[in-house]
């Protein structure tokens, strides 16, 4: 079983050209990841030159093992560390239970960085030595494949185990997914199975985005690769409705061939691709033989609509009236009690002859073609009086949070001249936003839980049996909760201009003005890009900042950002409190690959020092969550992603905090301190956070949502 398993691009690939090899060697089982460089001039080989370059060796446990079962995936996860599943290696029950082991490589998650080093907060990092502080999380099988969502970032680990062999899991910091036994670790439960049917084994998964070329239905969905039984001659790709709604559909089954060798070939491994397409892997069991295989959408042609003559009005007499379709060879069908017409409905073969009040829908069908469009039209005949629609009536607009429960209430809806306890043909339809599953969508009353923030809206049509009527609501979603409220908030929604506003609420809004605004640059993700030196000044001094964090004695700074490079030095001010360069408040900085705290109190001097400085390493390229809070002791704390990584009791209180200072974003108020990079959030509290509170304000995320290609901004609903 020796060989490839899986590859990984870095996530710089495009300036670093790094990729990264999972494979098994077979003169001596083991498996290795390794760390290779494409070709300057030609990016689709090997820099042959560099090598290859060894992260980790896996060796396998015990001479039990038969190298099957490897596992294999790579993933990079959002925190920009490298994730690899291996599997059991066919040993699970002997060698003293090596997937439950902190001394074996066997049945893991392993986690490290790209350089191969291994992060320090990893779970079992202090209960274990060497490599095996990679491990992340254990207790698997034969964790094929791994896909992470687009838009919370978890990593769903593709597992063949159990008696479907399709159970999918989330990675998740010191796990145990039990195979045998769960002695370390916290059990964990599967998130879905994969196949529905039972005896299919699972060999890939991939989230389609809430865009692309396949239609809505599926935006959203998880698609899985199903190999089948080990007698089954092909094998099958079905999807997981959403990460909320785990039911499975078959997408298309049989998939697969009987090979030349007499082997069957089958699919494993999906991928979505940049075009927005479905990408899977057709091989046989021992991979000697295999294609690519590639999905795509093309619309069919839809057959033109019925036209009506006349259409619809008012008569004395009986009216005729003719249907016909600019699609050549069509067949119309059509209705006259007011129901949507299918093929089982009346044929026309010619004129409709119509002696009283009717409503007449039409719809065209021919092979090969999607069926119209329905047309319909209302004829009054005689003296009758004009039916009038049902008053729907759906309520006011609403607002909800993520993972309510949301229920859509059409109950009010009313018919003004009939009896309202005979309205029929109830349907709701969502007309936007992030697409969600519709519970009850044909009764009066309907629910739906949201799992993006965004703006929603939904219609309910209703009918009278001759009219219909119809009513929409919006739904805006907010994200969950934060933790506190901050003094200063913003948000970097604005998208345009020179001024970022302070959105939160608390007080006179402390706006900010861009100095230089030639040298930013804003983008679709609420996030504003210092490129060259500038920066963004309070229009009035932060007193209202400074008055409540003297009255407090204590301060946080929340910032999302993303460093433009690890050379920067000053400490180049990322967010200060300042006058000159020799005088501050507090001011949050970056030195190098490392942040940089001051705090002034009555115990430092009027420039903060001496300086709260993280060991060297811990700012990256990546967009990270960095925290400077100080409490009522004189405790301060400097906090990345959630983790510590710089303490100082630096005593005092702030009751010399200066009034007059104005609040800096990106420099020094005299403009010689400038600090290159991407903000996404800054917050000012006059309290210290703690790190559950900061944790919880990292759950929530960041507040935007991109809704059919528009950004809504949502703001934060405070605790």
């Amino acid at each position: 079983s020796a060989g490839l398993r899986d590859l990984a691009f870095d996530p710089d690939f495009a300036t670093n050209g790094y990729v990264y090899a999972f494979y098994t060697k077979d003169d001596v089982l083991q498996n290795r990841v390794v760390r290779l460089k494409a070709n300057a001039t030609n990016p689709d080989i090997a820099d042959t030159t560099f090598g290859e370059q060894l992260l980790i060796d896996l060796p396998f446990n015990s001479t039990f093992s038969s190298g099957s079962h490897n596992g294999g995936a790579l993933e990079f996860g959002t925190d920009g560390k490298l994730y690899i599943t291996t599997g059991d290696g066919w040993t699970g029950e002997f060698a003293g239970d090596p997937v439950q082991s902190l001394s074996t490589f066997t049945g893991k998650v392993l986690r490290i960085n790209s350089d191969g080093s291994i992060p320090a907060d990893n779970p079992f990092y202090t209960q274990t030595t060497g490599d095996y502080r990679a491990i992340y999380a254990l207790g698997l099988r034969n964790p094929y494949s791994m896909s992470i969502h687009p838009d919370t970032g978890d990593l769903y680990i593709n597992e063949a185990r159990g008696t479907n062999k399709a159970d999918i899991y989330i990675a998740e910091a010191g796990a145990n997914y039990g195979h045998e036994g769960d002695s370390i670790g916290t059990s964990k439960s599967p998130w879905a199975n994969g196949s529905g049917a039972g005896g299919e084994l699972i060999t890939g998964g991939a989230w389609y985005p809430q865009d692309g070329p396949f239609p809505a239905d599926y935006h959203g969905r998880y698609f899985v690769a199903l190999w089948g039984g080990n007698n089954d001659a092909t094998g099958r790709i079905a999807t997981i409705q959403s990460a909320s709604n785990t039911t499975v559909e078959t997408f298309e089954s049989s998939v697969g061939q009987v090979g030349s060798n007499g082997l069957d070939i089958k699919p494993v491994i999906t991928r979505i691709g940049p075009d927005g397409n479905l990408y899977y892997m057709l091989t046989t069991y021992t991979t000697n033989s295999g294609t690519i295989q590639m999905v795509r959408y093309t619309a069919q042609e839809t057959v033109a609509s019925p036209v009506m003559s006349p259409n619809g009005g008012s008569s004395l007499d009986p009216v005729t009236v003719t249907l016909s379709t600019t699609t050549a060879d069509a067949t119309i069908y059509y209705t006259t009690d007011n129901t949507d017409p299918s093929e089982a409905s009346t044929l026309y073969t010619g004129p409709i002859s119509i002696s009283e009040s009717t409503i007449l829908k039409a719809r065209a069908y021919k092979d090969g073609l999607n069926p119209s469009g329905i047309s319909s039209a209302l004829f009054t005949v005689g003296t009758e009086l004009p039916n009038e629609p049902p008053n729907v009536d759906v309520g006011p607009d609403l607002i909800g949070t993520v993972g309510q429960s949301i229920s859509l209430d059409g109950s009010s809806t009313t018919d003004p001249d009939g009896d309202d306890n005979f309205l029929t043909d109830e349907e709701w339809r969502q007309l936007s936003g992030p697409i969600v599953t519709i519970n009850d969508k044909t009764e009066e009353v309907a629910t739906f839980t949201p799992n993006r923030p965004g703006t929603y809206q939904f219609e309910l049509s209703m009918s009278d049996g001759k009219d219909f009527g119809s009513d929409q609501v919006v739904v805006t979603v907010f994200a969950q909760p934060r933790a506190a409220d901050p003094l200063a908030l913003y948000t970097f929604f604005e998208g345009s201009g020179a001024t970022v506003h302070d959105v939160s609420g608390s007080g006179t809004p402390l706006d900010l003005t861009i100095q230089n605004a030639g040298n930013v640059s804003w983008s679709g993700l609420s996030r504003l890009t210092l490129n060259s030196a500038t920066s963004l000044v309070s229009r009035t001094p932060a007193d209202k900042i400074t008055d409540a964090c003297q009255a407090s004695n204590e301060m946080t700074i929340e910032a999302w950002i993303q460093a433009a490079d690890l050379d920067q030095s000053g400490p180049a001010r990322i967010v200060s409190m300042s006058e000159t360069i020799f005088e501050r408040n507090v001011t949050l900085g970056q030195e190098g690959d490392s942040y940089d705290g001051r705090i002034r109190t009555t115990v430092t001097n009027d420039n903060g020092e001496t300086s709260m400085r993280t060991t060297a390493g811990v700012s990256t390229a990546q967009l990270s969550h960095v925290v400077l809070t100080i409490d009522g002791s004189g405790s301060a704390k400097i906090l990345i992603d959630g983790v510590q990584a710089a303490e100082s009791n630096i005593g005092g209180n702030l009751s010399n905090w200066d009034d007059s200072y104005y609040l800096i974003l990106g420099n020094e108020r005299s403009n010689d301190r400038p600090w290159l990079g991407t903000f996404a959030l800054v917050a000012i509290y006059c309290e210290a956070l703690t790190q559950s509170e900061i944790q919880s304000n990292i759950s929530a995320g960041l507040p935007f949502s991109i809704v059919d290609d528009e950004q809504i901004y949502l703001p934060y609903i405070s605790r």
